[in-house]
């Protein structure tokens, strides 16, 4: 019993990344091309060979789902609950931490999309996002 109690706390130390951990990139949205007035209601991206450390800025009003897959391919997503809970672009800048899986075969990969509106509930249009618009600054 003990030697299994070990075995778990060494695979418990592996799944959470501690050998295979690489660096932490913050993640920015940038080059929109937003219409006046419009703000982003909802927003979906997608990471492939990292894993979401941290939201620094979580907007209130908004319903957010992360799924940190151990695969190193996770995602967040999330929409307004009201109205008023709209995010200007500038929201965006700085919003995700990610850190790399670290893995040799393994470069991160952004992409997802974000929908706008030029009011909740009218005119809705959703924007691609790839690594050109999800800009990433090291920062450790």
């Amino acid at each position: 019993m003990r030697k299994t109690g070990l075995g778990l706390t060494v695979a418990l130390a592996l799944l959470a990344g501690g050998t295979q951990a690489g660096e932490r990139v913050v993640v920015s949205v940038d080059s929109l091309g937003l219409k006046p007035g419009e703000r982003i209601v909802a927003f979906h991206i997608h990471v492939a060979g990292g894993g979401i450390r941290a939201l620094p800025h979580l907007p209130m009003g908004w319903s957010l789902s992360i799924d940190n897959d151990a695969s190193w391919q996770t995602g967040i997503e999330g929409g307004i609950q009201l109205g008023s809970a709209a995010l200007d672009p500038a929201e965006l800048q700085d919003f995700l931490v990610v850190e790399t899986s670290g893995l040799p075969d393994g470069g991160l990969r952004l992409s997802g999309d974000l929908v706008v509106s030029d009011a909740p509930g009218e005119t809705q249009r959703t924007i691609a996002l790839d690594m050109a618009e999800l800009r990433q600054r090291k920062i450790r």
